[in-house]
């Protein structure tokens, strides 16, 4: 499973998963870890990771760079609309609850694969002078 959400400024944050087993034994496997570049580039590259096989792909950059999927695929790649994003979470987080493994709110960090705009904003600052 590919996923692409949109991250603006005509790039997306990707990652890639490949499912390892079956039946209730199966678990998400990372190919291609969580990422933010350059859609057609993206694009490319997984097609050399992955040769002709396309996976299913979500998201809501999947969705706006379905065109160049489908041309770096070669044919029209399955793409899955995105659910509500904030509902999707909830349910997940209440799935690991149940299953008992939830963590305390103050362990939660978030996974930055961008610099903040303030920081391109200071260090461009910086060049100029």
């Amino acid at each position: 499973m590919g996923i692409w959400m949109d991250a603006q400024r005509q790039e997306v944050f990707s990652a890639l998963y490949g499912v390892a087993g079956a039946g209730p034994g199966a678990r998400l496997e990372t190919i291609e870890g969580p990422a933010v570049g350059d859609p057609a580039a993206t694009a490319g590259r997984w097609h050399q990771l992955l040769r002709t096989i396309w996976c299913p792909m979500a998201g809501d950059g999947a969705v706006r760079y379905r065109h160049l999927l489908s041309e770096a695929a070669g044919s029209p790649v399955t793409v899955i609309e995105p659910p509500p994003l904030a509902g999707t979470i909830a349910l997940v987080a209440e799935q690991r609850a149940q299953a008992g493994e939830s963590i305390l709110p103050h362990a939660i960090r978030p996974l930055y694969v961008r610099r903040p705009d303030a920081e391109l904003a200071r260090d461009r600052r910086r060049e100029r002078t």
